[in-house]
């Protein structure tokens, strides 16, 4: 959740884009567009991450990751307690790599 004294305006993006929030991962937390790179499922998920966006870590999770779970008001119930949440603080992102440029379609060079 975005803490109430800031604006999504002015306030910058926690994935370090160097863009506002609203610039940013916003759109793709409220789902006004869709991640088009890996970049964009790292940044986004990084920053719903520090904003607690328990639904969008939820719905960006991919089955086949070990954080999945069917029961999602379980999973809710854990991210929210004592889970990602509250174990770790998201001070920063860093992008050493950014090969989406010759990779648009998110398959990596297997076609997976």
């Amino acid at each position: 959740r975005l803490p109430p004294q800031h604006d999504p305006d002015i306030i910058s993006c926690p994935c370090r884009s160097g863009l506002t929030y609203k610039e940013c991962c916003r759109p793709l937390h409220s789902l006004e567009r869709e991640c088009t790179s890996k970049v964009d499922v790292l940044r986004s998920r990084y920053s719903a991450f520090s904003y607690r966006l328990i639904e969008y870590v939820m719905r960006s999770t991919h089955p086949t990751c070990r954080d999945y779970r069917e029961d999602k008001v379980a999973w809710a119930k854990d991210l929210n307690k004592g889970g990602m949440f509250d174990s770790f603080e998201f001070v920063d992102l860093t992008i050493i790599d950014d090969d989406d440029e010759n990779n648009e379609g998110g398959e990596d060079e297997d076609g997976e």
